[in-house]
């Protein structure tokens, strides 16, 4: 569920796409305005979620532990946790 911050840019493709297929497809004016207020609307929505999520990505102990909250078995979220500690560790 968390791999979405390596995959983000990656996804920008499909908005993309489809904001110019709406403003090509657009013939009047008023259909292009409408196209660009729905994306400006879908894009401030995105903002938002994005700044919600902020404090996941905060640092990798913040990330570890937010994945094992939705997914208790993840092996990888555990190694990560012990890669943090064992840094902390050597840090002290």
């Amino acid at each position: 569920p968390f791999d979405e911050r390596y995959a983000f840019l990656g996804l920008l493709a499909f908005p993309a796409v489809a904001a110019a297929s709406a403003t090509a497809l657009a013939t009047s004016s008023r259909r292009r305005l409408a196209a660009i207020a729905i994306g400006a609307v879908l894009a401030a929505s995105c903002a938002v979620l994005a700044i919600g999520r902020t404090p996941t990505f905060r640092d990798d102990t913040s990330f570890a532990t937010q994945w094992l909250r939705t997914n208790p078995n993840a092996a990888e979220a555990h190694h990560l946790l012990a890669v943090v500690a064992m840094q902390r560790w050597r840090a002290a």
